[in-house]
């Protein structure tokens, strides 16, 4: 192998076998110049480059220091662990990137915010975790314990790099979990979405493989006539369902079956119900 470009001490771009490969370690590029021998025993991590890629590496190189991507190789490192499972190449780099403009901004007193981080737990709980180990692995590199808002940018960079059908449009399903939401408590006055409550984690898991199945052209077919009859003079329950089912064809390009509209009707009665429990306990 050849070096063709030194990005920093710790990156250099290299020739092998007539392609280009980005070549990172401790060391390797120190004293290094263009037309040497590459040493190999300094090579940690090997990355080929697509014609297309080769700004986007050399500026991350350029830019970044070589602390950061080490950081996010641990943080994936205990990710593969978590999920038994390998990553995208690409999620390294796009990690190291975030934690190092995550960190400044904080410094900064920058502050974003993540308002869907309970219910990110509850649909991806390992990516969860895995978000909340890494602001531990952060502050222990950095002396910088970051906000807890950034277990979910982090999260969402694991989900990503799975590549998995399971996890189609992360973005897209939580802001259709947001927004029904929004619905329940605007059609069912005095009632309040506790976060905690067991019916309000079966909806947002129900979401999440009806989300699942509708992109993978997996549909809910039995006959559910008679029980539908249970709910056609619930208006409140009606009108909300028919505006839960236009978000998920304007959010996700579904439209959808009296099948699915029917359990989500389930369980968005179960949560009216748990939760008016709940008011009438309280008043007494």
């Amino acid at each position: 192998m050849i070096v063709k470009k030194v990005f920093n001490n710790n990156a250099i771009c290299a020739i092998e076998n007539e392609q280009e490969i980005v070549l990172t370690g401790p060391g390797i590029g120190f004293g290094v110049e263009r037309g040497d021998i590459v040493d190999t025993s300094k090579i940690e991590k090997k990355f080929y480059v697509a014609p297309n890629e080769k700004t986007k590496y050399a500026k991350f190189f350029t830019e970044i220091p070589y602390e950061y991507f080490q950081i996010a190789d641990e943080i994936l490192q205990y990710a593969k662990e978590i999920l038994n499972r390998q990553l995208e190449e690409k999620v390294l780099m796009n990690l190291a990137d975030h934690i190092f403009f995550a960190r400044q901004r904080y410094l900064s007193n920058q502050h974003l915010s993540f308002v869907l981080l309970d219910e990110l737990s509850m649909i991806y709980p390992k990516e969860y975790r895995i978000g909340k180990e890494a602001l531990n692995i952060i502050a222990k590199h950095t002396s910088t314990l970051l906000p807890d808002y950034e277990i979910g940018f982090i999260a969402f960079h694991i989900i990503i790099g799975k590549n998995s059908e399971e996890d189609n449009n992360p973005q897209k399903l939580l802001a259709v979990v947001s927004e029904i939401s929004d619905v329940i408590i605007k059609e069912f006055k005095g009632v309040k979405i506790r976060k905690d409550d067991e019916s309000y984690h079966r909806l947002v898991i129900h979401l999440k493989y009806l989300v699942y199945r509708l992109f993978n052209n997996n549909r809910l077919t039995e006959d559910v006539s008679e029980i539908r009859n249970v709910f056609k003079s619930n208006k409140n329950l009606n009108r909300s369902i028919a505006k839960v089912s236009y978000i998920i064809e304007k959010k996700l390009g579904f439209i959808l079956n009296e099948q699915e509209e029917l359990y989500l009707m389930i369980h968005i009665s179960r949560i009216i119900n748990n939760q008016r429990e709940i008011l009438k306990g309280e008043q007494q």
